[in-house]
C-alpha cells in the first residue's frame, strides 16, 4: 500500500459511511488545506508501511476534533463494524474532495 499512490478511488458519496461527515466544501478552506497537509505524505507515496496507520490515526482525529464527524457514536459503530480498507478509502476520498479533486 505505501509503496504507490492509491488507485482512484469511486466518489465520496458511492462510499459507505459518508453520510457521517460533513460535506467537504462546507469546511472553511483553511481546515480543508490542514486535512491535505495531513494526507500529503501518502499522495506523494512517500508513507512507508510503518507510517499509514499514525497518518491515518492523525488525520481521523483532525476530522473529530475539528467536527468533521456529524455523530460520533454512528462514527464509532462505523469504525468499528468497517474494515481498515474502507476507512482509509472513506478517509483519502473525503480528503481529496476537500482539497478540490473532482469525481
Amino acid at each position: 500500500m505505501a509503496e504507490k499512490k492509491p488507485e482512484k478511488l469511486p466518489p465520496l458519496e458511492e462510499l459507505e459511511g459518508h453520510e457521517l461527515l460533513l460535506p467537504p466544501h462546507a469546511l472553511r478552506p483553511s481546515k480543508r488545506i490542514r486535512l491535505m497537509a495531513a494526507v500529503e505524505p501518502v499522495i506523494n507515496g512517500q508513507v512507508g508501511e510503518n507510517d499509514m496507520i499514525t497518518i491515518m490515526a492523525d488525520i481521523m482525529e483532525a476530522m473529530e476534533d475539528s467536527g468533521v464527524v456529524k455523530d460520533m457514536d454512528a462514527w464509532i459503530s462505523f469504525f468499528d463494524k468497517a474494515g481498515l480498507e474502507d476507512i482509509v478509502n472513506l478517509v483519502l476520498a473525503y480528503v481529496g474532495e476537500a482539497g478540490g479533486a473532482k469525481s
